[in-house]
């Protein structure tokens, strides 16, 4: 898959979904979530970013939003 769900990253790493999304809220979590709306609105992480984050040591979001602007100049 292409794609994490927010079951699936929680998983993947170990905790409650719950605690995903507390880090996410607090900049814990690196990978920018993806919110689809709807009826029943999804949160998505893109499973290449998720890899390349965890391969950078898991840093805090915006650090790593940091290093990967770096990336792109």
């Amino acid at each position: 898959p292409l794609v994490y769900s927010r079951q699936q990253l929680a998983e993947a790493l170990g905790i409650d979904p719950s605690t995903l999304d507390r880090w996410t809220a607090s900049g814990r979590i690196g990978p920018r979530p993806l919110r689809i709306s709807g009826p029943r609105g999804r949160v998505l992480y893109s499973r290449g970013e998720v890899e390349d984050w965890l391969r950078a040591g898991a840093p805090p979001a915006e650090e790593w939003r940091a290093r990967q602007a770096a990336r792109k100049r």
